[in-house]
């Protein structure tokens, strides 16, 4: 399997997933006088997406363990030649410089919300927001995420460098299990937050060892498709987590089999994943407020013209501040890393 082809079709869920969480998910900010339903959702399944397009920040979660598997899992790469601190540099060069530009571009203006605090904005700053008190909420609210993958990244790293990922995976994996099964447990306070991160990272190291990379045969990934159905009996924190178990990684094997996300379109929408997915939150931001100061409520296009300035704006944030963004931080941290 070739890197090209392979890291296209992963990004292309990407950017699916981004414009999910974006489009479907966190847009119901701007339909405040209907309780969030915007005109789409009087269709199925735009009306299951309305409501749970956050699970696809958990397929966020598991695609980054299968990738990062790939990149630094393959011929011993990670114990053989990459240090931590370059691996560490390198997910730094990649993340933080559109996560900066958003965060500050949001504070200019929302420092006087009560849950914005110096506190959130320091969480924020150094990538520990999922940490601090309300970290869904505070300014760039996506970047919860961000936070927990920073986590993710060094647990693994060092597991890699240890030479004991499987150990780390099956520790991750069933504290996961144990905490989501605490009837009190809650997917989105900060165990709740990084209990997901961690599950679904390190099942996507399981699916890229013992799935991906074994090139199991489609009859034995089909036969246990019956069991991507349970997760959506399910709520709580068990219901993100059974997600990243069993539905995932159907998805991601699919996806990889076929060549279908693998063409123009699907590659744009890949590469600016990463811009969708933390643009969207500040422009629906601004577009609440204008439509609460004009007193009014999207008409039954709105969700489309919200998605399409997203996406334009995305390709502005790509071009402008994540590339030589990116490029910047490489300079200076003198690393020369994959991109993923």
């Amino acid at each position: 399997m070739s890197d090209r082809p392979y890291l296209a079709q992963i990004d292309a869920l990407r950017g699916i997933a981004a414009l999910v969480v974006a489009g479907f998910f966190h847009i119901r900010m701007l339909y405040f006088d209907t309780n969030g339903l915007t005109p789409l959702s009087a269709v199925e399944p735009f009306y299951w997406l309305q409501f749970n397009g956050y699970l696809f920040v958990d397929l966020f979660f598991v695609i980054s363990g299968v990738v990062f598997s790939h990149n630094y899992l393959e011929e011993g790469r990670m114990r053989k030649g990459v240090s931590f601190a370059t691996f560490f540099k390198a997910r730094i060069a990649r993340l933080y410089p559109l996560h900066l530009f958003t965060l500050l571009v949001i504070a200019s203006w929302t420092l006087q919300e009560p849950v914005n605090t110096i506190e959130a904005f320091v969480g924020h700053l150094l990538f520990v927001n999922a940490f601090t008190p309300n970290p869904t909420e505070t300014f760039n609210g996506p970047a919860w995420s961000l936070s927990v993958e920073m986590l993710c990244y060094v647990v693994f790293a060092l597991a890699a460098l240890w030479g004991r990922v499987g150990l780390v995976a099956l520790m991750s994996i069933s504290a996961g299990l144990l905490i989501a099964l605490d009837p009190s447990s809650n997917a989105w306070n900060t165990v709740g937050l990084v209990s997901r991160g961690l599950f679904g990272f390190f099942m996507g190291y399981t699916v890229y060892r013992f799935a991906i990379a074994q090139r199991l045969p489609t009859k034995v990934i089909l036969f246990f498709l019956p069991f991507s159905a349970i997760p959506f009996l399910l709520d709580g924190l068990l219901k993100p987590l059974a997600f990243s178990a069993l539905v995932w990684p159907y998805v991601i094997i699919l996806a990889l089999r076929s060549r279908f996300l693998d063409n123009r379109v699907f590659r744009w929408l890949g590469e600016r994943n990463y811009s969708i997915y933390l643009i969207h939150w500040p422009i629906f931001l601004l577009l609440a407020l204008l439509l609460a100061l004009f007193e009014t409520s999207p008409s039954w296009y709105g969700q489309f013209v919200a998605i399409m300035i997203v996406l334009l704006a995305s390709n502005t944030t790509y071009r402008a501040i994540e590339l030589p963004g990116k490029a910047l931080f490489k300079r200076a941290f003198g690393i020369a890393t994959p991109s993923n």
